[in-house]
């Protein structure tokens, strides 16, 4: 009974519809004369049955060629029932029109997939299985390319962070060390300089690596299962997606795990710290050691991005403290012949720089040179005199160069005056010749309308008069320009 009257009881039916209905009747019967009844219609997925909602777009990352890394976060709704595990298919967008379904389920939120082709697009769907059945497909991520075969002092060093003060999401760190030391700080970036907070940190400690991070709601830990060899060269990739994350020294198998919580992302406004840190010894508590690293970085990569230890402007570095060169003792005991020059290119390999004429890994063979062939190492170069006086070229000069490149970005040729601002130079940048020159006031800049093709001969004009430059590649319309007003002259002392 309700407010006096009589209550019938509520039937619901379940009506099973697909994507192609349009239009459907439904005859209820059994109903008693004279009774008033209500009828409503809802339409529901499949989430409302209890099964979960579609995950979240995947992420992707290439770590090798022949290795991704996939991570993904749950959708809006787990369903009825916790998520017991995700499934994951894939296709090669390039070379099949059918998905191929991992039959082994996940039961974490990333994964390492191994044994791809190298050089090759892949593209993932997600999943989510509870015990009233599975989800829709998440949507696909955009084509990610496996790599091509072959890529991939003590004190610290504070590196801009282009997400400080801004949460992140992910973050995806390479990098080569050679530890001389059992313990030390190499990674340290945060929401302040004590480990308060939000931070991320990679710390060596008794020759294990461990990788820390804090959204907010407490610290996740990671430790990797080998220890590393002192005096020897290793590699570490750590990755953070939200709450999850995994670490990997050299070609061990990830370890994973995931911070405490519900926040997923982490507020940096610290600098990134590599090697240690100012207040190293007021982060024991968050980060396992108060040392800083003793040994060498070699490279440092986030996101994919290389970042450059040198102190700015030639590379990131904002500041440092106590840090010397790796690569010091490398040409010690190398011999270069002919007068060639010894020239330290990584911290445990060289360079011999062979005057002309000469060539090898020291400089030892002789040859006669009538067409030369640059080799893009860290000095690469041929020096001539101008023809004539350089009076001669002060308000006109002609460029006639017949070249074939092998990369889309290099110098042709440059010249400038050590007395004013006065240059010039030609350059590939992105495959397209530009033609630079500055009279004293402005440069000015003409560039092809078209890239050059790799590995082909290419005729190239340039010339300039007063203020006024022309460009003419091969057959392409001559592109012409001028450098800003006020000299008209310009001066060669360098060639």
């Amino acid at each position: 009974m309700r407010d006096g009257r009589s209550v019938s009881p509520t039937m619901t039916l379940d009506l099973p519809l697909s994507e192609h209905t349009l239009l459907t009747d439904v005859v209820i019967g059994g109903l008693d004369v004279e009774t008033q009844y209500s009828v409503s219609v809802a339409a529901y997925d499949g989430t409302a049955q209890g099964r979960p909602s579609m995950p979240r777009v995947p992420i992707v990352v290439a770590l090798s060629d022949t290795e991704l890394a996939l991570s993904w976060q749950q959708g809006e709704s787990q369903g009825s029932s916790p998520v017991l595990h995700f499934l994951v298919a894939y296709i090669r967008p390039e070379m099949e029109s059918e998905w191929t379904i991992i039959h082994e389920p996940v039961e974490s939120n990333s994964m390492v997939l191994k044994g791809l082709i190298p050089q090759t697009n892949y593209q993932f769907i997600i999943r989510s299985v509870n015990q009233h059945g599975v989800s829709h497909p998440s949507p696909v991520n955009p084509p990610t390319r496996t790599l091509g075969p072959g890529e991939g002092g003590s004190g610290d060093q504070d590196l801009f962070t282009d997400d400080a003060g801004f949460g992140v999401d992910s973050d995806y760190d390479v990098f080569i060390d050679e530890a001389d030391s059992e313990d030390g700080l190499l990674l340290y970036c945060g929401e302040n300089e004590y480990g308060r907070g939000d931070f991320t940190s990679l710390t060596l400690v008794r020759r294990k690596l461990h990788y820390r991070f804090n959204c907010g709601t407490g610290a996740g830990q990671i430790i990797s299962d080998s220890s590393i060899v002192i005096g020897q060269w290793h590699t570490v990739t750590l990755f953070r997606d939200g709450v999850n994350g995994w670490l990997r020294l050299d070609n061990d198998t990830p370890v994973s795990g995931r911070s405490l919580g519900h926040y997923s992302k982490i507020t940096f406004r610290t600098p990134l710290f590599v090697g240690g840190a100012p207040s190293v010894y007021w982060l024991m508590k968050a980060v396992g050691t108060n040392h800083g690293f003793r040994g060498c970085v070699q490279r440092l990569s986030i996101n994919g991005r290389h970042t450059e230890l040198r102190p700015w402007p030639q590379g990131h570095a904002l500041s440092g403290a106590n840090i010397g060169e790796c690569s010091t003792s490398v040409c010690d005991k190398v011999v270069c012949e002919h007068s060639g020059m010894c020239y330290p290119t990584r911290a445990d390999s060289y360079i011999c720089l062979c005057p002309l004429g000469y060539t090898g890994v020291h400089c030892e063979h002789s040859f006669v040179l009538s067409l030369p062939r640059f080799s893009e190492s860290v000095q690469s170069y041929a020096s001539a005199p101008w023809p004539q006086h350089i009076h001669y070229y002060l308000s006109f000069m002609e460029f006639h160069i017949t070249f074939k490149p092998t990369n889309q970005d290099g110098t042709l040729i440059y010249s400038h005056d050590e007395h004013s601002r006065d240059f010039l130079s030609i350059v590939l940048v992105g495959g397209a010749v530009e033609f630079h020159f500055d009279c004293g006031s402005g440069a000015g800049i003409i560039r092809s309308e078209q890239p050059v093709s790799m590995n082909m001969w290419h005729d190239l004009r340039v010339s300039r008069t007063a203020k006024s430059g022309l460009l003419q590649v091969d057959s392409q319309r001559p592109v012409e320009g001028s450098a800003e007003v006020k000299y008209s002259q310009r001066m060669c002392d360098h060639h």
